[in-house]
């Protein structure tokens, strides 16, 4: 017989000898029964085994619809210690310009030919997410009031194509030109309308046009947002990209959009994430990278319904496992938020259940991977784990309807002695709208210690729930936030869609991660762009690497590229720091950012794990002091190579 969540057992190995801890629901020692686990599911996390793809963190990030207009600015502003909780880098937002039941659907006014914006309505939202360092897509449209050629009263016309081609591409200048220069947000990314595709029967649901349509807006958009961004060098402070479909493809292909600017092509997906992300792919054979920019694990949402429940934070689980198999795909919005029916927190500010499933993705569990089986024995049973040198973590799911006896098993742990806790995500815990309790709270005997490094957990897991184990020796994690310089936006490289080399470069802890994953050969780029604090700046780089790291073509290579931007505002110099060992200068492959040269200009070589970089010797005489675009690379380099590469800056 089981309590909920369920009797649990917790068994520590110390030098061979076996050691039980019973635990009961209120997680406090309770007396001496176990669990019969003859039938339980094994989950074995080996912590000493490095396994692809990493737990990324920047992968996965939040989309918010326009409040109403009599919610006004207040939600905007008050989700701020929910984004710090939540640790969220990313957040995409709808303008909805003239669709008369949104908030600031009036920021654009004047005429069709002299447009005017009252930023004033959106600034402290945009100003509230740059200064805690979340980077904004903002899903511009739909048609403002001066571009809307029908006045009546009943009027849909904030879906119609904007009347007047030149007064959009002003708008969209002004917009641009502000957030870089007037709030001194760089990197700010800009995704033409939304969902131009959606449809109820035969009536157009965000978007009146046609494909073609669409593509003289999104062609006068994006030439809008680049000239309000771009200096006399020719270098843009921005992204732009879309076209946002729910399902119809033809938006890029029957809409010129192909043949023009895009930095990113973006897709959105209902419980269909696959045939989404395969359907874009099949379309798009660029370097870009592909964004999901709303996902949602149902079809069907709802205060009542599994996304609101305990069910949805088991799903996120599901889903982002998935997702983590698609490189080229390195933004994912989910959908939503803010919201009663969609939402990870509920209007009245409350935390779902999905909220806390998202909380430990980003901010509790390590992101090096590391390998996790499960026994054959498994119904429902789906895990990932992860860990670095003072942490480790596993979370565990069950996708069943039943109840499900499973003993989880950490071994190899990085460190010796530590300390064990868990938090549950089900019916009757961290989920609100089962009217249990809304935070997570850490269950367990807290005072238990790990030793001979490893652990074992043996217990319940609830139907449609999760589990999350986590150890610790300190309080130090590579999750820790670490910061070298303001960052300015980033770019992405992808040799083949789809593909499984990867990169990844976190600015919230200036960790990049690169690898090869199962093919020899292959490429995933990933650049950040950054203001450093002084001329002066040094950093130091700590390199730590495994697999074969060999030569596979005349573009094999390791290391780390740094292209510098002068006073003009081009970038005329890059140096490139490697060891050496992977590096032919008559490499052909050229990234299409800074210099855009296949070879640098100049080449630093280091020797051993960690090298340092004196940014002010290494530069041109013209640098500006200030900017640089940092790229990590791996290429070419066999199967399974990989590296964590991690910048410190020099105090």
């Amino acid at each position: 017989m089981f309590c909920l969540p369920g009797m649990l057992t917790v068994l520590f190995v110390v030098s061979g000898v076996s050691m039980t801890s019973p635990l009961g629901c209120d997680g406090r020692a309770q007396g001496s029964s176990a669990l019969d686990t003859t039938s339980a599911t094994i989950v074995t996390s080996d912590f000493s085994i490095a396994t692809d793809q990493p737990l990324l963190k920047d992968k996965i990030g939040v989309y918010q619809t326009p409040f109403m207009g009599t919610a006004g600015i207040a939600p905007l502003v008050s989700m701020r210690p929910f984004l710090i909780e939540a640790g969220v880098h990313d957040l995409r937002y709808e303008t909805a310009w003239g669709k008369a039941d949104v908030f600031a659907f009036t920021q654009i006014r004047g005429t069709a030919t002299a447009p005017t914006i009252d930023f004033s309505q959106l600034d402290p939202f945009l100003a509230m997410l740059h200064s805690n360092d979340v980077e904004p897509l903002l899903a511009v449209g739909y048609n403002p009031l001066p571009l809307q050629s029908c006045k009546t009263a009943t009027t849909t016309c904030w879906k119609s194509p904007p009347s007047n081609d030149r007064g959009w591409q002003s708008i969209l200048r002004q917009v641009s030109a502000h957030y870089s220069a007037g709030l001194g947000i760089s990197g700010v990314q800009y995704e033409m309308w939304n969902e131009p595709d959606m449809a109820s029967g035969t009536t157009k649901t965000f978007f009146s046009g046609s494909q073609a349509d669409y593509g003289t807006t999104y062609r006068y958009g994006v030439a809008g947002v680049r000239s309000g961004v771009t200096n006399a060098s020719g270098v843009a402070d921005a992204l732009v990209g879309g076209p946002a479909i729910a399902y119809d493809t033809t938006y890029l292909t029957q809409s010129s959009m192909l043949q023009q600017p895009a930095d990113f092509f973006s897709i959105h997906a209902y419980a269909n994430y696959s045939r989404q992300i395969s359907a874009l792919r099949s379309t798009v054979k660029t370097t870009a990278p592909l964004y999901m920019t709303e996902y949602g694990s149902y079809a069907t949402q709802g205060i009542t319904n599994p996304n609101s429940t305990h069910a949805g934070a088991m799903q996120f689980f599901a889903d982002v496992n998935l997702m983590l198999n698609d490189p080229d795909a390195p933004k994912v919005y989910w959908a939503q938020w803010i919201d009663d029916s969609d939402g990870m927190i509920t209007n009245a500010l409350h935390r779902k259940a999905i909220f806390n499933a998202y909380k430990i993705y980003e901010t509790m569990l390590p992101v090096d991977r590391v390998r996790s089986t499960i026994s054959t024995t498994s119904t429902g049973i789906g895990s990932m784990a992860g860990g670095d040198a003072h942490t480790a973590g596993i979370v565990v799911w069950n996708t069943s309807h039943m109840a499900q006896p499973v003993v989880v098993q950490l071994n190899h742990l990085p460190f010796a002695k530590g300390t064990l806790t868990q938090w549950y995500i089900d019916q009757n815990h961290a989920s609100l709208e089962d009217h249990a309790p809304e935070n997570l709270t850490p269950r367990g005997d807290s005072s238990a210690r790990v030793t001979a490094s490893s652990a074992i957990w043996t217990g319940t897991i609830q139907p449609q729930s999760l589990i999350y184990v986590h150890t610790t020796d300190s309080e130090a994690s590579l999750l820790k936030a670490n910061k070298i310089g303001a960052y300015a936006g980033d770019h992405f490289y992808f040799a083949s869609h789809p593909g499984v080399a990867y990169a990844d470069f976190d600015p919230a802890t200036s960790i990049a991660r690169v690898g090869m994953g199962s093919a020899a050969t292959g490429a995933a780029v990933v650049a950040n762009i950054y203001d450093l604090p002084s001329a002066s700046s040094k950093l130091t780089v700590n390199i730590t690497r495994s697999g074969p790291f060999s030569v596979n073509s005349v573009n094999s290579l390791f290391g780390v590229r740094v292209d510098f931007q002068s006073t003009s505002g081009a970038y005329d110099k890059s140096v490139l720091y490697t060891d050496g060992a992977l590096y032919n200068p008559q490499r052909t492959l050229v990234m299409p950012w800074g210099t855009a040269t296949a070879a640098p200009d100049s080449v630093k070589t280091y020797v051993g794990g960690s090298f340092s970089m004196n940014l002010a010797a290494d530069a041109p005489s013209d640098w500006n002091g200030r900017r640089v675009i940092i790229t990590p690379i791996l290429v070419d380099a066999g199967v399974e190579s990989k590296a964590r590469m991690q910048f410190i800056l020099v105090p």
